[in-house]
């Protein structure tokens, strides 16, 4: 995590939404430049992934990840990865996983949005902020992406 201090800052974050994948994938894009940020419709999970995993939503939902170099880097798979971001290609994820929509920020918007909300200096001092579902909300805006949230927090697309 030496190379992703910003990555690695964010493991701290506690989520009001629940959702660690948006924050993380942030945090990733700081320390990425040039990365692109993708928000993506999965399928919902099977009934043998609900049983295993805890809180897996049994609707389509949208989640986050980063690309980058023509690889897919998710961060929410760092506990199962012993810390260790691996990268994947990026048709391999899409279909395990049944992406059916996808929206995109370019490092540069991206950044348009961090600097708004001061993320770098957020996460650097493990302000509240750098968890904050404001900030979610506003990297989704800026994406196009057009959602609601479940009773179980969760964030579901609305087309």
């Amino acid at each position: 995590m030496k190379r992703h201090p910003y990555l690695a800052a964010s493991l701290r974050l506690k989520s009001a939404t629940g959702g660690t994948c948006f924050h993380r994938s942030a945090a990733l894009m700081l320390d990425l430049r040039g990365a692109t940020l993708v928000f993506g419709v999965l399928r919902a999970a099977t009934p043998e992934e609900q049983a295993k995993t805890p809180g897996a939503s049994p609707v389509p939902f949208i989640h986050a990840w980063v690309e980058y170099r023509n690889m897919l880097l998710a961060p929410t798979t760092l506990e199962r990865t012993g810390m260790e971001l691996k990268a994947m290609p990026l048709a391999d994820y899409y279909r395990v996983n049944a992406i059916t929509t996808t929206w995109r920020l370019d490092h540069a918007a991206f950044m348009q949005v961090a600097k708004r909300w001061n993320l770098a200096s957020a996460l650097k001092h493990n302000s509240a902020r750098a968890g904050d579902g404001r900030m979610v909300d506003a990297l989704l805006a800026a994406a196009g992406v057009r959602y609601r949230l479940s009773d179980r927090r969760t964030v579901l697309p609305i087309d």
